[in-house]
């Protein structure tokens, strides 16, 4: 059986996929504000819990609106194709850039 391939975003968010297969659309996920600040408040007490000290509003300032993520397949085939060119078998995957 072929391995699958995490094709964006993170373990909760990314689709996965055979590699043999196409992956046709791009696609967005909403993070909500409460979504966003969980997550702020989340590392904030792992912070607390280690000694550090917590996150200020300016490093992280509080969400106030919702953010659309978007995952774009191209980027996924491609690193998928690379890697199988290079003879390298994924069994997951990630692929960013700026």
């Amino acid at each position: 059986m072929a391995p699958l391939v995490r094709t964006g975003g993170s373990r909760h968010t990314g689709l996965a996929a055979l590699p043999h297969r196409n992956i046709h659309d791009d696609f967005s996920h909403i993070v909500t504000v409460d979504e966003q600040n969980e997550l702020r408040n989340s590392i904030n007490e792992t912070r607390k819990e280690e000694g550090l000290p917590l996150l200020t509003e300016e490093e992280w300032p509080s969400a106030t609106t919702a953010l659309t993520k978007t995952f774009f397949a191209d980027h996924a085939i491609s690193k998928i194709i690379e890697s199988y060119n290079s003879g390298e078998i994924l069994k997951e995957g990630m692929s960013a850039w700026y």
